[in-house]
């Protein structure tokens, strides 16, 4: 990687507040992937800007949250249907 396109990746970072001591520059096919703890952007090959910074928890912490209780709400529907239908097996019979 050339130098001075680092460097010009290492200064955007640093305007934007991202973690610079913690900071991971990986070439794409034809682009910089910049990536620290929280944040992520991407940059052309020129040290351009190519993207807003994308944080990591706003995508995985929904699908947590989703998966979390959707489960939670699954399991919960299937014992309420089969309780109903002992309950109304057993009201037949009397």
């Amino acid at each position: 990687m050339n130098p001075e396109i680092e460097d010009r990746i290492r200064l955007y970072c640093k305007k934007c507040h991202m973690d610079c001591t913690n900071l991971e520059i990986i070439p794409l096919e034809d682009s910089y992937l910049a990536k620290d703890k929280t944040v992520k952007m991407i940059f052309d090959k020129n040290g351009n800007v190519n993207s807003l910074p994308m944080n990591y928890t706003y995508g995985e912490q929904t699908t947590k949250f989703i998966g979390k209780y959707s489960s939670i709400f699954i399991y919960a529907s299937f014992l309420i249907a089969i309780l109903f239908l002992v309950l109304c097996g057993l009201l037949k019979k009397f």
